[in-house]
């Protein structure tokens, strides 16, 4: 997941038409025109956007959290993401690490938690029910970070849907 950022440096817009005509007209200028180096400000502002909202690359590939809202940024704060997430019936979170058949996710069954991972195939899919918010904090935060601790914690059953 990517975003792409328009700043530019100046007053700000009196309406929202005048900040979309800016928009369009510095667009066309410098972005359908030849290539113009940042101002200081603007190179120091996209520093610290990238410092705040870092790629989360690793040898393994980019970790991705989709919910039932949609994507997601990795949370800093992943109790209050996931109790926010989670918070209604139905309601998942999945941490992919852009790997082939490998991901774990939570989802809200009925008010309690249920926890899956998936560590490489289908036939190594497991599936954990009951579960607090805790464990599924400690288990999809170990997982962004390409831990595995979480998995001893608990008593696993391996689902067969795929054998």
């Amino acid at each position: 997941m990517s975003y792409d950022f328009a700043i530019w440096e100046g007053d700000a817009p009196t309406s929202g038409h005048n900040a979309a005509a800016t928009f369009k007209a510095l667009f066309s200028h410098y972005l359908e025109g030849a290539l113009v180096a940042p101002t200081e400000k603007i190179q120091l502002y996209s520093e610290a956007l990238a410092a705040h909202f870092p790629d989360h690359e690793s040898d393994d590939g980019v970790v991705a959290i989709t919910t039932s809202q949609g994507r997601a940024a990795i949370p800093e704060r992943w109790p209050l993401f996931l109790s926010q997430e989670l918070r209604d019936i139905g309601n998942y979170v999945i941490v992919d690490t852009a790997r082939d058949d490998y991901f774990a996710q939570a989802r809200n069954d009925d008010g309690t938690f249920s926890l899956e991972y998936r560590d490489g195939s289908p036939q190594q899919h497991y599936q954990v029910q009951g579960v607090d918010l805790g464990d599924v904090t400690e288990a999809l935060s170990q997982w962004s970070e390409h831990r595995r601790d979480f998995i001893t914690n608990h008593t696993w059953q391996r689902l067969t849907l795929w054998d």
